[in-house]
């Protein structure tokens, strides 16, 4: 089979697909209409030359038998016998010949009268014969039908034949048609449960046709309408329940931080009296230093919580992306002097803007910064840069070499009280998340190929700043 013929179904099936089933059932109607056209055209004309031919016979076998007959008669009334005519005169389909005078008598017959059987298609006629416009006598035909009904019967035969063929021809060129509707049918079929299962980004078959082109696009706007409503209904239930979060643990901290002010001030004046008391031991200092470290972990959690339930209007300036990497750095070097050294930053080759608030973006680099420390061990690298990406966003990212995020929290780590951390809070994430949609950015954390977490913050760039991104 060569390549051509190979390539025919796939040709025939894209072709379909180009066109609409109207025009498909169109053209099978049109063909089979054209094919049964032009098959009874053939019969009828086959048909009817056999018939004229039929017919021609018996006028010719008649007019033979009248010339035959006026001769005989001629003879006779000369006073010559007539015994009978000749075979020739009897051509195929006349069965009898019957010469008879004016008198109705009797002067020839061929056959003989009772030689012929019964035949249910014989036709009988008279014709006159007339000699020198005098009537001289009469010749009686006797004709049978039985071959022109045979041709007629091939007829209806042959056309019933061709009908069957022209209507199995109309019924193989709708398999197709027909096949094309089911599986369009079944693609809809999976398409729709796959949705009502819960899957609003199913993956779309060819399209068979036209039609299921169009309603395969139909089906992606909807699904396009749906993934949008989905992602409303679940912004608003996330911003019902921060909010409500935030309201209860704003009055948490409002409460906790007076009573823990009074604590810390108490604190350290029992240690001043101590100190004018006597030099404190080791034990002591270490004591002290250890609750003024909690103290003050405890206000840091207050201020989260207070920043977490107050609303806040960002600052947006064009900014130096770079500037900030490297203030972020200072400040972790500060926070963290023992793993600030892990930390690589890798600012942009060029000066870059970002429409930000500068506060912002710093204390959200640091808090993702803190965890991707927590998460790896001492020594281990955390990478942290930003570059632009396309030409209306800055890409900020944070890579660590840890163990990842666990897939049954990958999907809420900007949620509060949402940690991998046995000591966490599951505030830095969700302080970072607020402060990026206040900022009109996006933030999103995943799992790297290499093992460990990649989180990339996404802000504007700054205006006047448009050109290429970096690669």
């Amino acid at each position: 089979m060569t390549s051509k013929h190979r390539a025919l179904p796939g040709f025939v099936r894209n072709l379909a697909s180009r066109t609409t089933l109207r025009l498909q059932l169109l053209l099978v109607l049109l063909l089979t209409f054209g094919v049964a056209l032009a098959s009874s055209y053939w019969v009828n004309t086959r048909v009817e030359s056999r018939a004229l031919d039929e017919v021609q016979s018996y006028v010719e076998s008649a007019s033979q038998a009248v010339q035959v007959s006026v001769s005989r008669l001629r003879a006779a009334r000369s006073g010559i016998a007539i015994v009978t005519l000749e075979a020739d005169a009897i051509p195929a389909g006349v069965r009898r010949l019957t010469l008879r005078d004016t008198s109705e008598r009797v002067l020839a017959e061929t056959p003989p009268a009772g030689a012929l059987p019964d035949d249910p298609d014989l036709v009988s006629y008279r014709i006159p014969l007339v000699d020198a416009g005098i009537l001289i006598g009469y010749l009686d035909v006797e004709l049978t039908t039985t071959s022109l009904r045979g041709i007629f019967r091939d007829m209806i035969v042959a056309k019933a034949e061709l009908w069957s063929v022209v209507f199995l021809l109309g019924a193989l060129l709708l398999v197709p048609v027909a096949s094309t509707i089911s599986q369009s049918h079944r693609q809809i079929e999976r398409l729709v449960a796959s949705v009502a299962g819960g899957d609003l980004e199913p993956e779309f078959p060819e399209p068979m046709s036209v039609e299921a082109g169009g309603l395969f696009a139909s089906f992606r706007t909807l699904l396009s309408q749906l993934r949008q409503q989905k992602e409303m209904e679940s912004q608003l239930a996330r911003a019902e329940r921060e909010a409500s979060i935030g309201r209860m643990t704003s009055g948490v901290a409002h409460d906790i931080r007076n009573p823990l002010n009074y604590v810390e001030l108490a604190v350290g004046e029992l240690w001043r009296k101590r100190q004018v008391a006597g030099q404190p031991g080791p034990d002591e200092a270490a004591l002290y230093e250890g609750v003024r470290q909690e103290l003050g972990r405890v206000n840091e959690i207050t201020n989260d919580l207070l920043s977490l339930g107050r609303p806040y209007v960002p600052e947006l300036r064009n900014e130096d992306a770079g500037a900030i990497l490297l203030e972020c750095r200072e400040e972790l070097n500060r926070r963290r002097p023992d793993r600030g050294r892990d930390c690589v930053f890798e600012p942009p080759g060029k000066r870059l803007l970002v429409r930000a608030d500068r506060d912002l973006t710093e204390r959200v680099l640091t808090n993702v910064l803190d965890n991707a420390i927590d998460a790896t061990q001492p020594g281990d690298p955390v990478r942290c840069g930003c570059k632009r990406d396309g030409h209306s966003k800055v890409l900020f990212w944070v890579e660590d070499s840890g163990p990842g995020i666990p897939e049954d929290l990958i999907g809420h780590m900007f949620e509060p009280y949402i940690t991998g951390k046995p000591s966490g809070t599951g505030l830095g994430l969700a302080l970072a998340y607020q402060w990026v949609r206040d900022m009109h950015g996006d933030i999103e954390v995943k799992n790297r190929d290499g093992g460990g977490a990649r989180v990339e913050i996404r802000l504007r760039i700054g205006e006047g700043d448009s050109g290429e991104s970096d690669s």
